[in-house]
């Protein structure tokens, strides 16, 4: 058994996706048929927009074919509570933030598994060594789905403990997110030196175009900025460590050496030295008035 894939990489995820449950509320849902334009946008952003730019950038370019597939799977996961953090700190509207990860979190349970296989499949010509997708649908389900679902349930059972502790949570599940996505870059060091001139510019132009295009979608189909600041931040911060567990699955249950994982890992990082200073001094620049 490798400890790291098979318990603390899911651990880990579990806690993180366990504090984006606590910041659900029933409304959070309703907020769909109140406010479908905005829902759907956000959604169409990541369930069609982000495949669909990662495969224009990575056409072009003689990726070797786990690093192919390891940017797919960065590219059909969902965003994490990192994304809420941010959109809450630039005056992004914050409900509708918690309320696209919440929803795209659950619905990847269905989505996440066959995609994986699909761009596995087409990008390495065969079945990848050891991977299973009933393996991944129930990492899935008992580190991703089930976690949520019991945040949410605290956060029902008991609002008053929820309130008082959910920042110290947030900030814990950050914690945890930067760990999870430092500690693979860290065992992988010596080979992403040899893949980080090709990789790198890879995932800024990605998250460079997420963000401009998630925002520019938004805007042209006449949503608030405070909608449009949501989308755009939900659309270019991916769930790093949502990434690299299924990358670790994919790649036969390993991390030092596995390619599948790096673009998760490297785009999870650079989402912390990029996107997340870029949108700050956005917010900075242009204030939204308090409400």
């Amino acid at each position: 058994m490798n400890l790291f894939v098979d318990l603390l990489l899911p651990l880990g995820l579990a806690l993180v996706m366990f504090v984006l449950g606590l910041g659900l509320v029933p409304d959070d849902f309703r907020r769909i048929l109140q406010r479908p334009r905005a829902f759907f946008t956000g959604a169409a952003s990541q369930l069609l927009l982000i495949p669909c730019v990662t495969v224009a950038l990575i056409a072009p370019v003689p990726l070797e074919p786990a690093l192919a597939t390891g940017m797919m799977i960065l590219a059909v996961c969902p965003g994490g509570p990192v994304s809420n953090m941010l959109t809450r700190l630039t005056g992004g509207d914050v409900a509708l933030s918690v309320t696209l990860t919440g929803t795209m979190v659950l619905l990847s349970i269905f989505t996440l598994p066959p995609l994986t296989a699909l761009v596995a499949g087409h990008f390495l010509q065969t079945a990848p060594p050891d991977f299973s997708v009933t393996r991944l649908v129930m990492t899935m389900l008992l580190a991703a789905a089930l976690p949520v679902l019991l945040g949410f349930g605290v956060r029902l059972s008991a609002p008053a403990f929820v309130a008082r502790t959910e920042p110290a949570a947030f900030r814990l599940a950050a914690v945890i997110f930067t760990l999870i996505v430092v500690g693979a870059v860290a065992a992988n060091w010596a080979l992403l030196a040899e893949r980080f001139a090709v990789l790198a510019p890879l995932c800024l132009a990605l998250m460079l175009s997420l963000l401009v295009l998630g925002y520019a979608l938004a805007r042209l189909l006449r949503l608030t900025e405070r909608e449009a600041r949501a989308i755009a931040i939900e659309t270019a911060v991916q769930n790093g460590t949502l990434g690299v567990t299924v990358g670790g699955l994919v790649g036969g249950g390993v991390v030092v050496g596995n390619e599948f994982l790096m673009p998760s890992a490297v785009y999870g990082v650079l989402s912390y030295i990029v996107v997340i200073p870029a949108v700050l001094l956005y917010a900075r620049l242009r204030p939204i008035s308090p409400r």
